[in-house]
């Protein structure tokens, strides 16, 4: 299911993604409503789309600390190569989505990955956007831009 939501910076969408879709780590449904915004949505809503999963509300852990949720974000990741291309990175999905596809430890209240991880996230991530970029027709540059600027800004924290 996908969700539309306007902001004052232009449109910021949301898919959700149900829970039985998690735990049967079926990403069809993600996968087919991102590839519903090929060709003509893709200027609009490139890097600025935020995936959550619903019907969680009732269990007490970090999304981080569930492995279905984290299996299922890691196929999304590995399986489907746009998502370097769609993930918003002005929000926190970004960070969220290496927090999910990468082993993670507590620091600060939260978690965190490795230095390493971050690495091996953004290696793995844009040569699954180029790829995804050849195959679509699309050019990756507008998308590499926009995640330097996160890296850039994340760096500086």
């Amino acid at each position: 299911m996908a969700f539309l939501t306007v902001t004052a910076h232009g449109p910021k969408i949301q898919i959700g993604i149900r829970r039985s879709e998690v735990e049967a780590c079926d990403i069809t449904s993600v996968a087919g409503t991102l590839d519903s915004f090929i060709p003509e949505l893709c200027d609009l809503y490139r890097n600025r789309v935020d995936f959550f999963v619903t019907d969680y509300d009732d269990d007490p852990r970090e999304v981080w600390d569930i492995p279905e949720v984290r299996a299922f974000y890691g196929k999304l990741f590995r399986t489907y190569k746009g998502m370097f291309y769609w993930a918003n990175t002005k929000s926190q999905m970004f960070g969220m989505l290496a927090l999910l596809t990468y082993p993670t430890f507590r620091s600060g209240g939260g978690a965190t990955i490795t230095m390493e991880n971050q690495q091996l996230f953004l290696a793995e991530g844009f040569v699954l956007l180029n790829d995804y970029c050849r195959e679509k027709g699309l050019s990756p540059d507008p998308a590499n831009r926009a995640i330097l600027e996160w890296v850039k800004a994340t760096m500086q924290k």
